[in-house]
C-alpha cells in the first residue's frame, strides 16, 4: 500500500515545485519589468554604472581587451555578462533586462527554498511582497548593479549552508564545490562582496575545529578551492589568451584597493570605525527593509537554538557588512548585498501573518485577502520606487536620444564622454569608444584626465559630450544642449562636434 502511494506523492511534489518555479518566475518578471529602468517599459536606463558596464561589454565584443584597451574597475565576469547583453540588443538594455529577470528569479527562488526550511503552508504568498520590497528599495538603484547580479550566488550558498546545519550535518562536499564556484563568480564581479564568503569560511572553520573534524575541514576546503579554480577558468583563459594578466591585477586589484577606496592609504582604527559607523546609517537608510528583517533573522536563528546556524549568521553578516563599508564609500547600491539576510527575518513575520489569515474561516475570503495583499504590495512598490518617475517620459525627452539624432548622421562617428561617468551616449548611438578612458571614473587617476584632454586637444574624436560643464574647446563647436533630470537634480548636457566636420 505504501509503495502504491509513493509515486502519487512524488507527482504531487513535482507539480508543487513546478508551480513554485512558475510563480517565482512571474514574480521576478513583474518586479524587474515595473521597477528596473532596464525594462522595455522605461525609455532608457540612464544610470551611469550600467552604461559603463554595457560600453565595456560592447568594446570586448568588438575585440578590445579589458583593462588593456578599455578601462573600468569592476570585475571581468560583470563585463562578460554585458557582452552577452550586447549580442542580444546592441543599442538598448533589453539584453540586460533579460539578465536581470534571470538574476531576480534565481535570487527569489533560493529565498523561497530557504523559507521552506522553516515554514509550512502557502509560503509562496510571501515571495511576491518580499520581491516588491526588495526591488523597490533605494539600494536597488536603477537596476543592473553588480550587487543585484551577485545576490543570487550568495543566497544559494547561504541556503546550502542553512540546509546542512538545520539537519545538524556537515556541509556535503558537492555543496562545498558549488560554493567555490559561486565564490569565484562573485570574486570576478566585485571582490568587496567576498566578505560574505570570508565569514562563511570562518564560521565553518570554527565549527569543524571545535568539533575536531580536521579531516572534514580539509576535504571541504579542497572542494571549495576546486570550485574556485573551475569557476575562474574562463577569466584566466581570457586574460592568458590576450596576454593581459598584468593589467588584470593592476587595475582590478591594485587600483580598487589603493585608488578607489577613500581610505585606501589610511588604515587607522579610527578611520575604519568612522567608515563602519556611517556605513550602518547608509545601510539602514538605503535598505531599511533588509536592515530591519536581517535583525529579525537573527532572532529567528536564536529561536531555533541552533548554535552552528547562529555562528554562520553572525560571521557572514558581520563580514559582509564590514567589507562593504570599511573602504569609506557609501553609495546606495552597496546595501543591496545585505538583502540575502532578509529572508530569515521573513520567517517570523510569515508565521505571525499565517496565524492571522487562518482565523478567516471561508476559503474564498482567505484567498481573496492573500491576492489582495499581493496586489497592494505591487502598487506600494511602484509608488515608493525612485525609478518610476521616468515612466512619464519618452525617449525624445532624454538627451541621449536627442544628441543621437545628430551623431547618427555621421557616416562613422567617434565619441568621447568627457569629464563624467558614462551617460549612456555610447549605448544609444551604438558607438564603440576609441579611447581607453572612455569616461571619467570615480578614482584619482591622472592618466585618465590627461588622455581625455589629449583626445580633445588633438581632435581624435568627432563628437564630445559634457555634463554640467560648457568648456570652450578650440577644435570643437557646441552644436546642441539639453537639460534633463538625473537622480533628484537637473543636469545640463552639451554636445560638441569637431569643427572640420561641421563644414558642409
Amino acid at each position: 500500500m505504501t509503495n502504491a502511494i509513493k509515486p502519487d506523492n512524488r507527482k504531487k511534489t513535482a507539480a508543487k515545485e513546478l508551480f513554485a518555479v512558475f510563480f517565482v518566475l512571474v514574480t521576478a518578471f513583474l518586479s524587474i519589468t515595473f521597477l528596473s529602468k532596464s525594462s522595455p517599459l522605461y525609455p532608457f536606463n540612464d544610470w551611469d554604472d550600467p552604461n559603463c558596464f554595457f560600453t565595456v561589454g560592447k568594446a570586448m565584443a568588438n575585440g578590445q581587451v579589458l583593462y588593456r584597451d578599455i578601462f573600468e574597475q569592476k570585475g571581468p565576469v560583470l563585463y562578460m555578462l554585458h557582452s552577452l547583453a550586447y549580442y542580444i540588443s546592441e543599442t538598448t538594455f533589453f539584453g540586460v533586462y533579460i539578465i536581470e529577470v534571470a538574476a531576480a528569479f534565481a535570487f527569489l527562488y533560493f529565498v523561497y527554498k530557504t523559507l521552506t526550511l522553516f515554514c509550512r503552508g502557502k509560503i509562496l504568498f510571501a515571495i511576491f511582497p518580499f520581491a516588491m520590497l526588495t526591488y523597490s528599495s533605494m539600494s536597488f538603484c536603477c537596476g543592473d548593479s553588480a550587487e543585484e547580479l551577485s545576490v543570487a550566488f550568495i543566497m544559494y550558498c547561504l541556503y546550502l549552508a542553512i540546509r546542512a546545519l538545520k539537519k545538524n550535518s556537515d556541509l556535503p562536499l558537492r555543496d562545498a564545490f558549488i560554493i567555490g564556484i559561486m565564490l569565484s563568480l562573485v570574486l570576478w564581479i566585485k571582490f568587496t562582496m567576498l566578505g560574505f564568503f570570508i565569514g562563511f569560511v570562518v564560521a565553518f572553520a570554527v565549527m569543524y575545529i571545535r568539533d575536531k573534524k580536521f579531516i572534514q575541514l580539509l576535504r571541504s576546503a579542497l572542494s571549495v578551492i576546486a570550485g574556485i579554480v573551475v569557476g575562474s577558468l574562463p577569466v584566466l583563459i581570457y586574460f592568458l589568451a590576450n596576454n593581459a594578466f598584468k593589467e588584470l591585477f593592476e587595475v582590478y586589484f591594485y587600483d580598487n584597493i589603493f585608488l578607489y577606496s577613500v581610505s585606501g592609504n589610511d588604515s587607522s582604527f579610527v578611520t575604519a570605525f568612522y567608515n563602519l559607523f556611517y556605513g550602518l546609517f547608509s545601510f539602514a537608510g538605503y535598505n531599511t527593509f533588509a536592515f530591519v528583517f536581517s535583525v529579525l533573522g537573527y532572532l529567528t536563528i536564536r529561536k531555533y537554538r541552533n548554535r552552528n546556524m547562529k555562528i554562520l549568521y553572525l560571521c557572514t553578516y558581520i563580514c559582509t557588512f564590514f567589507f562593504s563599508y570599511v573602504g569609506g564609500r557609501f553609495y546606495s547600491y552597496y546595501a543591496f548585498v545585505m538583502m540575502v539576510f532578509a529572508p530569515l527575518g521573513t520567517v517570523g513575520v510569515f508565521i505571525y501573518f499565517k496565524s492571522v489569515v487562518n482565523r478567516i474561516t471561508k476559503k474564498a475570503v482567505k484567498y481573496a485577502f492573500l491576492i489582495g495583499f499581493c496586489i497592494f504590495s505591487g502598487f506600494y512598490a511602484v509608488f515608493i520606487s525612485t525609478n518610476t518617475y521616468l515612466l512619464r517620459y519618452d525617449q525624445s525627452d532624454l538627451p541621449q536620444f536627442r544628441f543621437n539624432e545628430t551623431i547618427s548622421k555621421s557616416d562613422s562617428p567617434t565619441l568621447l564622454n568627457y569629464g563624467f561617468l558614462d551617460g549612456g551616449f555610447y549605448t544609444v548611438s551604438g558607438v564603440t569608444p576609441n579611447c581607453k578612458y572612455f569616461c571619467k571614473l570615480n578614482m584619482p587617476y591622472e592618466e585618465m584626465d590627461r588622455v581625455q584632454r589629449e583626445y580633445i586637444n588633438k581632435g581624435l574624436v568627432e563628437f564630445v559630450v559634457t555634463k554640467d560643464s560648457n568648456p570652450d574647446f578650440e577644435l570643437y563647436d557646441c552644436v546642441d544642449q539639453w537639460e534633463f533630470h538625473y537622480w533628484f537634480d537637473k543636469s545640463n548636457y552639451f554636445l560638441y562636434r569637431l569643427k572640420s566636420k561641421n563644414i558642409n
